[in-house]
């Protein structure tokens, strides 16, 4: 399964001159850009984050890309930015996406290893593929479709019953109407 981010404006991704001496950068979501922006782009304006992980420097804003859904399928979009791993100052919690050509679950091993190679004082939680956490999120529509579909095969099995019900009382009550039309020479239709 392919996921791609599309560019509105500016620059989609960090680059390795986004360091942490390097003036400090982010890009934010197209929602985030409609709700502090409006219609003007922000690309080259500069955003602050105050309380965020004590981190209170100011950003400027590189790329605006489009809205995408991490979390949760039902839940709204929220107003969302990215800035690079090296320029904060205490990350509040790190999430990494990896695409892989194979299969992501055969690659979980390979890639705790390399992170553990790269520094195993990184605490690893929560490793999933993007398959697992779209299951999970549709978990409660799938619950229900079968249940749905079932309650509507019963329902279109009780319109059969009461149709036929229908059908052979009106029939029943027209047998004595038939019986006198044959006996006074009426041919069938």
């Amino acid at each position: 399964m392919k996921i791609r981010v599309f560019v509105r404006r500016g620059r989609p991704l960090f680059t390795t001159g986004d360091s942490a001496g390097a003036p400090k950068v982010a890009i934010i979501k197209k929602r985030m850009a409609r709700e502090f922006y409006g219609d003007t782009s922000p690309v080259g304006r500069r955003i602050s984050i105050p309380g965020w992980v004590g981190d209170k420097s100011w950003y400027s804003i590189i790329g605006v890309v489009a809205d995408t859904k991490d979390q949760n399928l039902r839940a709204p979009i929220p107003p969302m930015f990215c800035i690079p791993l090296e320029q904060t100052e205490v990350p509040a919690g790190v999430t990494f996406e990896i695409r892989t050509a194979s299969d992501a679950a055969a690659a979980a091993p390979t890639v705790l290893r390399v992170i553990a190679l790269v520094d195993g004082r990184l605490p690893l939680s929560g490793m999933r593929t993007l398959s697992d956490q779209m299951d999970d999120s549709l978990l409660q529509e799938r619950l229900i479709a079968p249940l749905a579909s079932l309650f509507g095969v019963l329902a279109m099995l009780l319109a059969c019953v009461g149709l036929y019900g229908l059908l052979a009382y009106k029939v029943s009550r027209k047998t004595n109407e038939i019986g006198i039309r044959i006996a006074l020479g009426a041919g069938r239709p």
